[in-house]
């Protein structure tokens, strides 16, 4: 009669012992549906291999210098152990609550491994840096699933674990609900489970930072026969290279490639295709996380641009990302692991000397054609060919051990240089290979030198013509070779050392031109020479006020011979034009200027590309792609 308790208590307390129990039977549900996350996160969901390196960074914890590569495992495992003790602790005290005489008493071991759970993910995060690293990760690597799946699952274990605490004051409350209410209501944690799941896996998908579009399969243009006039002037940004955490990056020109139906470009986002008659872009694959203000993320590597297999495929490697080869007419993704990225996904492409770490490397930098060549790997013994359409090995070859050998590539032959000790001498041996089966065409001993003595040999490409110059000052020898088909490597004279330089090649024929150093220049200073039969065919002329630039890679047409560099105008300073001759005896043509008053130019080159002749116009604010061709 006296007691305080009334109908209304005692229906609240139903109902709030009823809420507990619902909330926890919620919670049983995300717990368990978040330790099948962690296990899928931790052993089945997509990864990236992830730097053995510190990063630098800053989130609501604080500065932070901690280890990149362990943090999706470690998380996943997390969410893993602890959603496991959660359900299993939980379990054992609700059915040893049921099994009770009355029922009722509290489960203080609930208590306890809900806070050992909720104390170990906050404390893990927290000394993990999880924001931040999670930034950083996102922003310096591709979107993989294994990263939002671990942090989701440690989520939905966190979230279950803090409704199933309120279970600890009377765990027996569960029976309240009824079975199929609580059937229910652990399915609706599944449920949430499933849609966070769902949202985890999809804020994985690395297509979310990529912009590509394709093109229509057209015909390739033929190459111009002649300059033209301009027809288009396209602005490109410039290449940002290499990370400086405390001053940002540096800036270089931007890579181009002759490819497809006129050329490609490389920026710090990706490729961009543009046809070479119009200047119109064709396709594009960037992608929007490559950049963020000074800092670089998946950008594309510079010198990785490749157009291969007569200009039918181009690839290019992007910062963590790995090499992705297209179609180069229509951009379409042909593949993105093959042979050649499984025998060496990161091939070096900059220095000459085979490294212990990374043996395998493509040809060297400034033996980079921007014309289309052959997908070539080589270590110090090998040489693989890869069909540039599938990444598929074709076949592959093997020499002497030397680390700095030399690989020249032609439309005809692939050349090995190297030197080849035996005993007290070394050979230094030329090769040309078939580039259809890697079949020996011809080989020829260039010099035999006594190994103790320094041998230098310096080889680069023109069109289809190698140019190969060596010297040994201890061993009194020098020479060179001028060889434009593998058939004549047998027979090909040695001439001296001092011989003319070629700057220029006929991609189809003999011809070469040469630069003799003549000063200041005059009607000698460029030749025309029939290597097959070592004559001067002609000179040009009209070159008052040339800059002495060696190495300007003039390029020859069917009827004409272009070249543009800097000269000499009447003001005294030097401005960059393009100038044109006949190749039946040299006489000037054409002169244009490149530079504009918005743009001077501080150096070009000409390129034939489909369709047209293109000048790369590098100018102190931006760079301009100017192009010409006939109607």
């Amino acid at each position: 009669m006296n007691s305080d308790i009334t109908s209304t208590t005692n229906g609240s307390s139903r109902w709030l012992a009823w809420l507990t129990a619902a909330a926890g039977a919620v919670g049983f549900g995300l717990i368990a549906g978040g330790t099948i996350l962690g296990i899928y996160s931790r052993f089945f969901a997509a990864e990236v291999q992830l730097d053995d390196r510190m990063v630098d960074g800053e989130d609501v914890f604080g500065s932070f210098r901690l280890p990149i590569n362990d943090v999706p495992d470690r998380f996943a495992t997390s969410a893993t152990v602890l959603g496991a003790l959660m359900l299993v602790v939980a379990a054992c005290v609700i059915v040893r609550s049921l099994r009770a005489r009355k029922g009722s008493g509290r489960a203080i071991v609930l208590v306890l491994a809900a806070l050992v759970a909720a104390t170990v993910t906050a404390v893990v995060a927290a000394k993990a840096h999880l924001p931040g690293m999670y930034g950083r990760i996102r922003f310096e690597y591709p979107f993989f699933t294994q990263l939002p799946t671990a942090v989701a699952a440690n989520g939905l274990v966190l979230a279950g674990t803090v409704l199933v605490i309120g279970l600890a004051r009377r765990p027996a409350d569960v029976h309240r609900l009824g079975r199929w209410t609580l059937v229910a209501l652990v399915s609706l944690g599944l449920v949430a489970t499933a849609g966070v799941t769902a949202a985890a896996i999809s804020a994985g998908d690395d297509d979310a930072n990529i912009d590509h579009n394709t093109a229509a399969a057209v015909g390739v243009p033929a190459f111009p026969q002649r300059l033209g006039s301009e027809r288009y002037r396209i602005p490109i940004p410039m290449i940002a290279v290499d990370r400086y955490p405390d001053n940002g990056y540096d800036l270089r020109a931007p890579d181009i490639a002759v490819t497809g139906t006129g050329f490609v470009l490389a920026s710090t986002q990706g490729l961009t295709a543009y046809d070479g008659a119009t200047g119109t872009p064709l396709w594009h694959y960037l992608r929007t996380n490559a950049q963020r203000g000074e800092e670089l993320g998946v950008e594309y590597i510079p010198g990785s641009l490749r157009s291969v297999d007569g200009g039918k495929v181009v690839l290019a490697r992007w910062d963590n990302k790995g090499w992705i080869a297209f179609d180069a007419i229509t951009g379409q993704v042909l593949w993105t692991e093959s042979d050649f990225t499984r025998t060496a996904p990161d091939p070096n492409t900059h220095v000459i000397s085979v490294s212990e770490t990374n043996p395998w490397h493509l040809p060297r930098a400034h033996d980079f054609r921007p014309g289309p060549q052959f997908l070539i790997l080589a270590n110090g013994t090998h040489i693989v060919r890869y069909d540039g359409r599938t990444g598929t090995s074709m076949w592959s070859v093997e020499g002497c051990n030397d680390p700095n050998h030399d690989i020249l590539i032609t439309d005809t032959a692939v050349y090995r240089i190297a030197r080849c000790t035996n005993g007290n001498d070394t050979s230094l041996t030329t090769t040309a290979l078939d580039p259809k089966t890697g079949a020996v065409i011809s080989t020829r001993e260039l010099a035999r030198i006594p190994t103790k003595a320094d041998v230098t040999v310096l080889t680069h490409t023109l069109a289809n013509t190698i140019v190969v110059n060596w010297s040994s000052y201890d061993a009194h020898q020098s020479g060179t070779i001028i060889l434009d088909r593998p058939d004549r490597l047998a027979t090909v004279p040695i001439l001296p050392g001092n011989t003319p330089t070629p700057i220029a090649a006929d991609p189809n024929g003999p011809e070469v031109l040469t630069e003799v150093p003549i000063h200041p220049y005059d009607s000698d200073a460029l030749q025309v020479m029939a290597i097959d039969e070592n004559i001067v065919k002609y000179k040009l002329s009209g070159l008052h006020g040339r800059y002495p630039l060696t190495g300007v890679n003039d390029v020859f047409l069917a009827t004409e011979l272009v070249e543009a560099t800097l000269y000499e105008g009447t003001d005294g300073q030097h401005h960059a034009e393009i100038h044109s001759w006949s190749r039946t005896d040299g006489t000037p043509i054409l002169t244009y200027p490149l530079d504009r008053d918005n743009n001077r130019c501080g150096g070009t080159a000409p390129l034939a590309v489909p369709g047209a002749v293109v000048a790369i116009c590098h100018g102190s604010t931006q760079i301009e792609v100017i192009g010409f061709g006939t109607s």
